[in-house]
């Protein structure tokens, strides 16, 4: 997986999740609001760049995830569990797939 852009909370372990493929990939990590959710599928939505690493919390990604798919899929997680990502493929504007991939 080659992300063009990377994004991470501006907590300490998400960005350090971030820093090694950011580090790889030559890429500096963006950070952003989780709060703020709408203004980063906004940047996504209208970046020329055809991947994404989003870094978040088990409270806000699964809603992240939603929006970016426009559908309700995913429910948020217990702070105890790890190990999940989200994949949302986007094309010319359209969702064509979502799916959790445990690792």
């Amino acid at each position: 997986y080659k992300p063009g852009a990377i994004y991470s909370t501006d907590l300490k372990r998400t960005r350090d999740t971030a820093a090694p493929i950011a580090s790889r990939r030559k890429l500096q990590v963006q950070t952003y609001d989780p709060r703020e959710q709408n203004e980063l599928i906004d940047a996504i939505m209208k970046s020329k760049t055809k991947r994404f690493l989003i870094v978040g919390h088990s409270n806000t990604t699964p809603g992240l995830a939603n929006l970016l798919g426009k559908k309700e899929l995913f429910k948020n997680l217990d702070d105890t569990e790890y190990g999940v990502i989200w994949l949302v493929r986007i094309k010319n504007g359209q969702v064509r797939k979502t799916e959790i991939i445990p690792y």
